[in-house]
């Protein structure tokens, strides 16, 4: 049994008991997680202890964080974990609620912009909350010449637009906190080196 395999068991009831000294009058919001496939176990406790969840898609990291030598053949293309975290959206009867996300790296091809923004409206018809551009904008996407897709190249404006037409949500991580530079961490990135863009 993995750790995800264990804590679907667990559940959040189990997670609440252990930090809470009593019963909460209010539902409870865990504002960022990634579930990208069916865990009935998993849905069964967030609806019986009244919490909530928001799935963040994160795709670029499939192939921009592994290391070389990894085997990616088994990640889901874009298209395939924005369709399974909407069936779980579907599945959790909107408790998990989504954001979508854009593979930016392609931002240089012919017709990227009416690509993203077509990925972006479908997202929202699939009931999409909003859309995460995550930190290899600005920090490891590269141009041709060299320079970095920064969040303001004019190839994005047009998905922000359509965000801001949908009236939805722009989810950004588009740097490294302060701390994540603090000399502390240099053995934490040393060991996960996937997880630090360069």
């Amino acid at each position: 049994m993995n750790r995800r395999e264990l804590l679907a068991l667990m559940g959040s009831s189990v997670a609440w008991k252990a930090l809470a000294a009593g019963e909460a009058p209010f539902g409870r919001i865990d504002a960022h997680c990634h579930i990208h496939r069916s865990i009935p176990a998993l849905i069964d406790n967030l609806e019986r202890e009244n919490w909530h969840a928001l799935s963040i898609c994160v795709w670029e990291q499939f192939e921009a964080k592994m290391p070389p030598e990894s085997d990616i053949s088994n990640f889901p293309s874009i298209e395939e974990l924005l369709a399974a975290t909407a069936k779980v959206h579907r599945e959790s009867r909107g408790r998990i609620a989504w954001a979508s996300t854009i593979d930016a790296r392609r931002f240089e091809e012919r017709n990227f912009t009416e690509r993203a923004v077509a990925m972006v409206k479908q997202s929202f018809k699939d009931e999409a909350v909003g859309v995460k551009i995550w930190k290899t904008v600005g920090m490891k996407i590269r141009g041709k010449d060299g320079q970095y897709l920064l969040p303001d190249d004019k190839t994005l404006l047009p998905v922000y637009e359509a965000i801001q037409k949908a009236d939805r949500t722009l989810i950004m991580h588009i740097a490294e906190p302060d701390e994540a530079w603090a000399p502390e961490l240099v053995g934490y990135w040393k060991r996960n080196p996937q997880w630090h863009a360069d």
